[in-house]
């Protein structure tokens, strides 16, 4: 996981670049137009930060999950369940949001019993 900045006008063009979890599933609204969490194939990274002008922040509004595994399997496992937002969300620098995807991995967990 590696947090960034960008100019605003580069962020709706990060937006479509970059596949992010349905976190309404988990009740979470979305994080507004100057936040962006979301999973980025490795072989583009380098091409996006040049490309749209990404510096690298500890406290970044701009979280992106790089990933060497297949993009179209990472996609489908994205897109077909709120687990992965759960597991995103228990992971999310914001507590709140941490606090919601932990809950909703154990109901998950409990649900499997």
């Amino acid at each position: 996981m590696r947090t960034f900045t960008a100019h605003r006008a580069a962020l709706p063009r990060l937006r479509a670049i970059v596949l992010r979890p349905n976190m309404n599933a988990l009740g979470i609204v979305d994080s507004g137009e100057d936040q962006i969490d979301g999973y980025i194939a490795a072989q583009e990274l380098d091409n996006v930060i040049r490309t749209l002008g990404l510096r690298a922040e500890p406290s970044g509004d701009i979280t992106l999950r790089v990933t060497e595994f297949d993009f179209d399997q990472v996609r489908k496992l994205v897109s077909a369940s709120a687990v992965v937002a759960a597991l995103d969300a228990a992971t999310a620098l914001d507590p709140r949001i941490q606090g919601v995807g932990q809950r909703a991995l154990t109901e998950m967990l409990e649900a499997y019993r």
